[in-house]
């Protein structure tokens, strides 16, 4: 009975001082973590994800405050992570060592970030050149990484609003997600099929028509499930790459485009090795739509 009643005061005085409390006194080292390990969870098409991780070998000190557009989300302790869904739109993301001689000024600060529809975008709290925390935007095989030693934090209470609705405006209703194939182990402009320049072409000049009527344009490059899975997460992030090149070339603002490798993911077919067990040259044939990349155009949000 003791236990619970001292955790419940432990907790009322982290929630009233909107974070956490200085690193001079003992309940500071009280670590409320949720007792699985580190889960994901899925978003939803009209939503964004977002994972802010804290290494436990990382930056030491205190807790370390995580303001999302000038809101407080939580107050993450070494070894802890804080999953957060919203709008996907660009949003101001900071981290500051929790001090309420700054009244919170910090939250105010930061750097813009693009979150996008139906993905998770992750973030190492790290230590800038004057020791202060730094948010980094890390990919998702150095996320799954730092997760395996990591636990939810769940003290704190967020002002974050999460269960706002999100609602699209409809770019038009002609279809953007065109595939961009590529020859096997190719990333290169030169390695598209020759007809997907045209399509590229196509795409572009329907973009640059309704551009004021754009939110963003995801591009999401994939691999063949051959290789490993490292392998494969930088050859199709190469290949959303060249695409993002391609757009760039033809005139499209590098503010709109956002491009995100997805490895061996989604496959289209997903059975060539067993159909073709003894021919490399015709599991190479199976597997080409698997070497694509998808251009998604998002609307604005209302």
């Amino acid at each position: 009975m003791f236990r619970k009643i001292n955790l419940l005061v432990t907790a009322l005085v982290l929630i009233t001082s909107g974070c956490a409390i200085s690193q001079n006194q003992p309940a500071e080292q009280w670590q409320n973590f949720s007792s699985t390990s580190a889960q994901v969870q899925p978003v939803a098409e009209n939503k964004a994800g977002a994972v802010f991780i804290r290494p436990a070998n990382g930056l030491a000190g205190e807790a370390v405050n995580v303001f999302v557009d000038g809101q407080y989300l939580a107050s993450l302790l070494p070894g802890g992570y804080r999953q957060l869904l919203l709008c996907p739109k660009d949003s101001r993301l900071s981290a500051a060592f929790t001090n309420v001689n700054t009244h919170y000024k910090e939250k105010q600060q930061g750097k813009l970030f693009r979150l996008t529809e139906g993905d998770v975008s992750y973030f190492e709290i790290t230590q800038d050149a004057q020791g202060q925390p730094s948010l980094v935007q890390i990919d998702q095989i150095n996320a799954q990484a730092l997760l395996q030693n990591a636990k939810e934090q769940q003290s704190g209470l967020s002002r974050v609003g999460e269960n706002t609705e999100c609602t699209t405006v409809a770019v038009q209703t002609y279809t953007l997600n065109d595939e961009v194939f590529f020859a096997f182990d190719q990333h290169q402009a030169a390695g598209m099929v020759d007809k997907d320049h045209q399509k590229i072409n196509i795409i572009a000049s329907h973009i640059r028509q309704n551009v004021n009527k754009i939110q963003m344009i995801v591009i999401e490059g994939y691999t063949d499930p051959v290789g490993n899975d490292s392998y494969n997460h930088k050859l199709s992030q190469a290949r959303a790459n060249a695409v993002k090149q391609q757009f760039l070339k033809l005139g499209i603002s590098a503010d709109l485009l956002q491009a995100r490798g997805k490895g061996s993911t989604n496959l289209v077919i997903n059975n060539c090795a067993n159909q073709h067990p003894h021919n490399k040259a015709m599991r190479n044939m199976c597997n080409q739509p698997n070497r694509r990349v998808m251009v998604i155009v998002h609307g604005k949000h209302q």
